[in-house]
């Protein structure tokens, strides 16, 4: 196992992979987060139609719920692998004589 910093030794194999995915999701992340933002419209849209025709039942609304959080989660896993990525190719640039 190779102990000395990224920035002295170069990316291993999985540090390039996720740098290279992080780009990926990058590339990605602004017509993801659109569509989830459709998404999410959709639903609060769905909800609040419910809420006034009185015909939102507590199992619905936690469904709703749900999905909402499973939109949201969906863009920050992707946000955060995007971030991993950018921070790993910092660290590695020095050694790669990458920025100069």
């Amino acid at each position: 196992m190779n102990m000395r910093p990224p920035e002295t030794r170069g990316p291993t194999p999985e540090e390039m992979r996720q740098i290279t995915d992080g780009a990926a999701y990058a590339a990605l992340l602004p017509k993801l987060t659109q569509d989830v933002d459709g998404m999410k419209q959709a639903l609060q849209t769905k909800v609040f139609r419910q809420i006034r025709e009185g015909t939102l039942t507590p199992e619905a609304a936690l469904a709703y719920w749900i999905e909402l959080k499973s939109l949201a989660d969906l863009v920050s896993r992707f946000s955060t692998r995007v971030t991993i990525g950018v921070e790993l190719g910092k660290q590695v640039a020095p050694a790669m004589n990458i920025g100069d």
